[in-house]
């Protein structure tokens, strides 16, 4: 794992091909999203949205929501 950002009971993270929502209630891993990047190094929450980078340094926008 090489980000992470805390959205209240959510932890995003982000990692080598990766990124995903774990839940700290529930124990459980809730959404995984495989990308063509290496790696996420680094994610942000910024009003509805976690920003993610990966290491290339290219930025993606994706919004809380879809953790639902």
């Amino acid at each position: 794992i090489h980000g992470l950002a805390l959205d209240g009971r959510d932890v995003w993270l982000g990692g080598t091909g990766f990124f995903g929502v774990f839940n700290l209630d529930q124990k459980t891993l809730r959404k995984v999203c495989y990308t063509r990047s290496l790696w996420v190094n680094h994610m942000e929450i910024a009003g509805d949205c976690v920003w993610l980078r990966n290491e290339q340094g290219c930025l993606f926008r994706i919004p809380l929501s879809v953790a639902n």
